[in-house]
């Protein structure tokens, strides 16, 4: 409480409200590409995860130390990487649970178990470019949601692997930046210039 981690082209700054104070971990070189862009998680460690171009970066508070997470060797490994896209990015990184993250690249969904590595794909059969998708709430019965800035939203059911996809109308209704739950039955869509209540 009262300290605020800050991303940045050049590694990460930590803000000390009470001395209102900035401490400086730049990141070393081979690291930095993977820090622009992208959003913060932290796992059960404590370890901080960074989204970012071309890898997923994890950053430990204690040591202090950068590394990369491996996402980008699986991606490539597995064949989901064949060409480089929009810079590989890695833009939205959610915490899913005490030991899992969620992972969306433009090259889809992908989760990540933070005790033993091992990375999983979750492909979404409706579109091939997740660019400008965001990680938005994961509600009471795990279902994911998701953001789009073009194509209102998708759900994803990890229990199953089934994905749906939700058509909000024409022009700027499609745009959909935020889901945030509303009472008991009803979640809040924050489109480009309006609130929207979704009752599901």
């Amino acid at each position: 409480r009262g300290r605020i981690w800050v991303k940045t082209l050049y590694g990460l700054s930590l803000y000390d409200e009470a001395n209102n104070h900035f401490f400086n971990y730049p990141a070393p070189p081979g690291i930095l590409s993977g820090l622009a862009g992208g959003k913060i998680t932290e796992d059960h460690r404590g370890r901080l995860w960074l989204g970012g171009y071309g890898e997923v970066i994890i950053f430990d508070p204690v040591t202090l130390k950068y590394e990369k997470s491996g996402w980008f060797q699986f991606a490539k490994e597995t064949g989901i990487i064949q060409n480089d896209i929009r810079n590989n990015a890695v833009l939205e990184v959610m915490r899913k649970n005490e030991h899992e993250l969620y992972l969306l690249s433009v090259f889809g969904l992908f989760s990540v178990n933070t005790q033993t590595g091992k990375f999983l794909y979750h492909p979404n059969p409706y579109t091939e470019d997740s660019w400008a998708f965001y990680l938005c709430t994961i509600d009471k019965e795990g279902l994911l949601w998701i953001g789009t800035y073009d194509q209102c939203f998708y759900l994803y059911n990890p229990g199953t692997g089934q994905w749906q996809h939700k058509n909000c109308g024409n022009g700027n209704l499609q745009i959909v930046t935020d889901i945030v739950p509303l009472g008991k039955d009803s979640l809040l869509l924050l489109s480009e210039k309006k609130l929207v209540v979704f009752r599901p």
